[in-house]
Parts: C-alpha cells; structure tokens; sequence
C-alpha cells in the first residue's frame, strides 16, 4: 500500500476510534482543525470549565489539560479512560510497559513538552543533534542547498529561531548566486543559532 496511504488510512481509524468512545471531537488537537476554544482564550472561561484535550497519531494517544490550584484533573483521566475502553471494545492491543500516565515531562512527536517549566521544544537529545550537525555543517568546504535545506529543516520546534535566518532563505530560495560570500553568510547565521537557549 505504501507508507502515505497506509499511515493517512491509520490515522483516520485512530481518530474515528476514538470519537466513537466518547471522546468529544472539539477537544482534539489535530492538523488542519482549530485548535479547543481554551487553548486560545482560556482567560474567558470559568474556572470549572472542561479544558481538557486529546490527540492520537497512528496508535499513540497523548491527553493533556490545563490544570487550575483548584483542579485534580479528573477531566483528562476522564478522556484517557474514554479511549482505554474504545481501544478495549474495538480489540486493540496495548502494551502496558509503554503506557504512560500523569506525566508531567514527555516528548511527543519530536517535542518535548515541560508541564512543570510550561515549555514546548527541542529535548536536550534532539538539540545535542541539532548542534553536531551544524559544527559538521560548518567544517565542509563548501555548501549545497540541499545540505543547508535538511539543516533548516532540523529546526522544528525553534520557530522563533528561524525567523533569524535571512541569507538561509535567500541560499534555499535559489534567488540568489551561490557564491562564498553567501556561504558564509549561511554558516554564520547557523553558528549562532547554536547559542540561543
């Protein structure tokens, strides 16, 4: 079938799978839905609204929620029991060794998300990565686009971060002559991303 078809025909099971639990579709977080109304103005709401939301990616499941002083977050453990049963009714199987639950630290599709700090980016793993492979990037004699496109491209979850590179998109875009000026220009830009936290 290939990986496209077979991993868009998943997902749509999971996502069906789950609705069909009981889930309440407005508190997925998916690509190409508005993200819950909470998420945007949570101010807005009283303090005993439900702010919990949930999204699945082929087999995995994360559930999350903002929690207030006053909160004991039942809600969330409300939506993961809603999908521990949808799962058991259609027959999934579930590792329980892989099964993880009230974490306050996980990564999660490449991001690490901090409960504790309030912080959503690169794990310390990922960024280590990140960092050789600009310092190997910087030791080659001369760059190619398709080279410094994969390096841009890293960059996920360092948004902010790439708004610094100006001559990266110029080198990228192919707008402009790929002379050694240019070049240089695009190693500096990466070497100092390296330095921001």
């Amino acid at each position: 079938m290939g990986w496209l078809n077979s991993v868009g025909i998943m997902q749509e099971m999971s996502e069906k799978l789950l609705a069909s639990g009981s889930l309440r579709a407005e508190h997925r977080i998916a690509k190409g839905y508005s993200l819950p109304p909470w998420m945007n103005a949570v101010l807005d709401h009283a303090k005993d609204s439900d702010r919990n939301w949930w999204h699945v990616y082929l087999d995995n499941y994360a559930g999350g929620e903002r929690i207030l002083p006053t909160e004991a977050g039942a809600s969330a453990k409300l939506c993961h029991e809603a999908a521990e049963i949808a799962w058991k009714n259609a027959g999934v199987i579930a590792s329980e060794k892989r099964r993880l639950s009230c974490e306050r630290r996980v990564t999660e599709l490449g991001a690490e998300v901090d409960g504790l700090a309030g912080t959503l980016g690169l794990g310390t793993e990922k960024l280590l990565k990140l960092i050789q492979a600009t310092l190997w990037m910087l030791s080659q004699g001369r760059l190619d686009r398709k080279t410094v496109q994969v390096m841009a491209g890293r960059l996920q979850f360092r948004r902010p971060a790439m708004s610094y590179l100006q001559h990266t998109w110029d080198f990228i875009s192919g707008k402009q002559k790929l002379g050694e000026r240019l070049r240089v220009l695009v190693k500096g830009e990466f070497l100092s991303l390296t330095f921001i936290p």
